[in-house]
């Protein structure tokens, strides 16, 4: 069915008394002649599109081409326009009429003769997840163990040799994803070991937990930690070293927190991932993801809120929660000389002679924490160790009393009733 408005449906829009008073005026007559049918041409240009599903499109002739122009509304009911640009007015049509078609339209009135269109809503950024390859990942593996330096040079020997450089023999793992390490990849480790091609399956080697030659890390005193954090006070390191005091997360999980990872409703920090190399990755462990539950007074949350608010003046518009805590301006992550140097600054100022860094702060908190009496389960999976045996293994020594119990209770044998049995 066809609408089309006529000169008589359009007289009967118009005056026509008032036409029929001056009809004898020639002026007057070519005037309205000519208003009649420009106003025919618009009023039937609109009915068209009101039927053929054009309405919102307009067109307007460049030098050596046409431009179509669509009305759509965003999210947030702005409206907004995309263009379309083409060779003829037919083709600039097509595309846009196959882009209006794509959205969502909406009546504006009941009998539906007004629609808008609306543009679906953003689609939220993912992070891109860097992952290491298995020769980066035993690497860090190998430097963050605490052991003599006689048993870390064979650490690096036996990965150069079976892993990083490894022998024909043995399927080539230093550039494949860590992700992508298959039970195959395992088998064909246990092969050569069937057929005495290695003296060691060095699997084993990266799971187990050296014991014997485990010396207890480095920490500060009490006091120490206080000085740090008393030299801080007004500085630009004070936020970036209470988090690492209060909270004992590693430096990596320190570098990747980002704005949406601090609850300050619920007084939580979430651990979900890590800056590696200046690029965002997935955590060391499965256990690494975890929950810091600080109490609600808490100074750290004081210090994260008005840092926030700093950001949110200093950034307006391109403020994010998915913003890093500590970024650049342009949101990328510090480098690591960039920490390093601000670790530096702070150990100037300090009295400390002994040798200490970013890790000594998280073997600090763990230790103070356990020596204080603190239960080691919870202790452990605050830290995000994989399991409370490597919590046990390397800061035993830090339980308090547990080698005059030991004692007391082999005493009470030999002196006892019962004597040793």
């Amino acid at each position: 069915m066809k609408i089309r408005i006529t000169d008589k449906d359009f007289d009967k829009m118009s005056n026509l008394n008032l036409r029929n008073t001056f009809s004898d005026n020639k002026v007057f007559t070519r005037l309205s002649e000519k208003y009649k049918q420009e106003a025919l041409e618009i009023l039937n240009n609109k009915s068209k599109a009101l039927m053929s599903g054009d309405l919102g499109i307009s067109f307007v002739k460049l030098r050596k081409s046409y431009q179509a122009k669509v009305s759509v509304y965003d999210h947030n009911d702005n409206r907004v326009f995309k263009t379309f640009t083409a060779t003829t007015k037919a083709q600039a049509k097509k595309l846009a009429y196959d882009f209006q078609q794509g959205l969502e339209k909406v009546k504006i009135d009941k009998k539906g003769a007004r629609v808008k269109y609306l543009l679906p809503p953003p689609v939220e950024p993912v992070d891109e997840v860097y992952v290491e390859t298995v020769a980066e990942w035993i690497k860090e593996y190998i430097d963050s163990r605490k052991v003599k330096e006689s048993t870390l040079y064979t650490y690096n020997v036996w990965a150069n040799t079976y892993i990083i450089n490894p022998v024909d023999q043995l399927p080539k793992l230093a550039d494949i994803k860590i992700n992508e390490v298959t039970v195959a990849h395992a088998e064909e480790f246990k092969n050569a070991m069937s057929l005495e091609k290695l003296q060691r399956n060095v699997f084993e080697l990266i799971d187990s937990v050296p014991t014997g030659d485990t010396a207890p890390p480095e920490t500060l005193q009490q006091s120490e930690v206080k000085e740090l954090l008393d030299i801080c006070k007004g500085q630009s390191s004070e936020l970036f070293i209470n988090v690492l005091v209060r909270t004992w997360v590693r430096k990596g999980e320190m570098r990747g927190l980002k704005w949406k990872n601090i609850d300050f409703d619920n007084h939580n920090i979430y651990i979900r991932q890590q800056v590696y190399r200046d690029q965002i990755t997935s955590l060391k462990t499965k256990n690494a993801r975890r929950t810091i539950e600080l109490s609600k007074n808490s100074p750290l949350l004081t210090m994260l809120k008005h840092e926030k608010e700093r950001q949110m003046l200093l950034f307006k518009k391109t403020f994010s929660e998915e913003r890093l805590v500590f970024s650049r301006a342009d949101g990328k992550p510090y480098s690591d000389g960039y920490w390093a140097d601000r670790l530096d600054k702070v150990k100037n100022q300090l009295s400390l002679t002994k040798r200490w860094g970013f890790h000594t702060l998280r073997h600090t908190g763990i230790t103070l924490n356990i020596a204080d009496g603190q239960e080691v389960g919870k202790v452990s999976r605050m830290a995000g160790h994989n399991d409370v045996s490597l919590t046990l293994s390397v800061y035993a020594h830090a339980i308090p009393g547990e080698a005059r119990k030991v004692n007391e209770s082999y005493e009470s044998k030999l002196d006892g009733t019962g004597g040793i049995r």
